[in-house]
């Protein structure tokens, strides 16, 4: 019979286990910030792109992102106050998170199976599947929900710091007995790695309703929070067009047409399907 027994003392809490790594614990001293001001109704423009022009990665990511396509430009510039105002004070938020998280999402995650490359293709297609799910279900602000399903898997990477020998215990139990990876990581550890990056993300200081998205894309049924619907959803969509987020021969999450059911009255089997056939998978360089 396989043992379910970790190596050594474990972390009781999401909490605690996320204090023990602090290299993941905490965002810039500049993104924390910047996220005050976003928060306050009287913040200037000018303030953010003083904070911003402290941090030369910031700077250039929110630039970079200012004259993309995606921010549909009519004339490139270089100057960050109008860069500010060109995307918005949401997007701004994005685009801070993912360039705060994207040392931590480009890595590896040996103890799941996962190479760099795939792990952050599973993390940047769900990102893209939420917020093409969210705008569809007409659910809160893209924005949030496109971060949100780029950190769902976050609190591998912290199991992957901490306990990289329980993890890979937790993936080994998922293929002999055919569950899914955080069902054997709650056996395991006694929690999983959505409550994992629901607490990470808490100690980053994002908004709670995109922390317990995260915590709970796999029970979405244990909370009213719609996000999380929608994360688990896309998460569901990621599998089902190739970009795989779990160990091996672990069981993957279902793809169900049905599932539009749960995502309002407005959206229906075959629009869901719709979505899905239009969904690629999305590599590093198309980011």
């Amino acid at each position: 019979m396989l043992s379910v027994v970790p190596r050594g003392p474990l972390p009781s809490t999401p909490e605690q286990l996320v204090t023990s790594a602090p290299e993941l614990e905490a965002l810039p001293v500049v993104a924390q910030r910047l996220f005050g001001l976003v928060r306050d109704p009287n913040a200037t423009i000018e303030a953010m792109a003083r904070l911003l022009g402290t941090d030369q990665a910031l700077v250039a990511s929110v630039l970079r992102y200012a004259n993309s396509a995606r921010a549909m430009p009519n004339r490139r510039i270089a100057s960050l106050p109008e860069a500010i105002a060109r995307i918005g004070l949401r997007t701004l938020g994005e685009v801070v998170v993912r360039a705060c998280a994207a040392p931590v999402l480009d890595r590896g995650l040996p103890p799941y199976a996962l190479p760099r490359r795939i792990a952050w293709r599973h993390s940047a297609t769900v990102s893209e599947a939420t917020r093409g799910l969210a705008r569809l279900a007409r659910i809160g602000a893209t924005e949030e929900a496109s971060v949100a399903g780029l950190l769902h898997d976050v609190g591998k990477f912290v199991l992957t710091s901490v306990v990289p020998e329980a993890a890979a215990e937790a993936v080994s139990v998922a293929r002999s007995r055919r569950i899914p990876v955080w069902q054997a990581e709650t056996q395991v550890i006694g929690f999983h790695h959505g409550h994992v990056g629901g607490a990470l993300l808490r100690s980053w200081g994002l908004p709670e309703h995109v922390a317990a998205a995260v915590a709970f894309h796999h029970e979405p049924d244990q909370t009213d929070n719609q996000l999380a619907t929608v994360v688990a959803i896309a998460d569901a969509a990621a599998h089902a067009v190739g970009a795989v987020g779990s160990g091996g021969a672990c069981p993957q999450p279902d793809w169900d047409p049905a599932a539009a059911g749960v995502l309002g009255a407005g959206v229906n089997p075959e629009q869901l399907e719709q979505f899905l056939d239009s969904l690629r998978c999305v590599e590093a360089e198309d980011l």
